[in-house]
């Protein structure tokens, strides 16, 4: 991680791989003008948080936001999904972890209701029919038989034990 915000964006400009020069041409800076914002050492120069997203884009890395995600404590999560190889998309993933951390945390508070429980174990099973359907053909004898529902619903007695 950066230490600072100037860190993040000379680390992703490093990890673009792209000449400082085509960058500052991207986003109609002058390059010297851009070489002395990037210079840590230069105080008569600032980078403007205006020129932060110009920059991102020009070097198709996050680094900024992530470091200011990190340092007031979230998570990021990219919400436009990209299709894989295999055609899951990037966001499903996460959507199924946010869903079997919600059933975990109903299951180990102990106090949700039968309802809500089945509601959350439906959630999972919903997102992870998404993913495993198209990872795995197989996924549709565990579907036929119930054995996810079963699976979920064992771990959540146990937690509850």
């Amino acid at each position: 991680m950066s230490d600072s915000m100037l860190d993040a964006v000379n680390l992703m400009v490093e990890e673009s791989g792209k000449p400082i020069k085509a960058i500052a041409e991207e986003i109609g800076k002058p390059y010297s003008t851009l070489k002395r914002e990037l210079n840590e050492f230069d105080e008569g120069a600032k980078l403007g948080a205006e020129l932060l997203l110009p920059l991102m884009l020009a070097c198709s890395g996050d680094q900024p936001l992530q470091y200011l995600a990190d340092r007031r404590g979230y998570n990021l999560i990219r919400r436009k999904s990209r299709a894989g190889q295999d055609g899951v998309t990037e966001f499903q993933p996460v959507a199924l972890f946010l869903a079997a951390s919600r059933l975990l945390e109903l299951c180990q508070d102990g106090q949700a209701d039968r309802l809500e429980v089945t509601q959350a174990v439906d959630a999972v099973i919903e997102e992870a029919e998404a993913v495993l359907s198209r990872r795995f053909p197989v996924h549709a004898a565990f579907r036929r038989h119930g054995l996810l529902r079963c699976l979920l619903e064992k771990v959540c007695s146990r937690q509850r034990g």
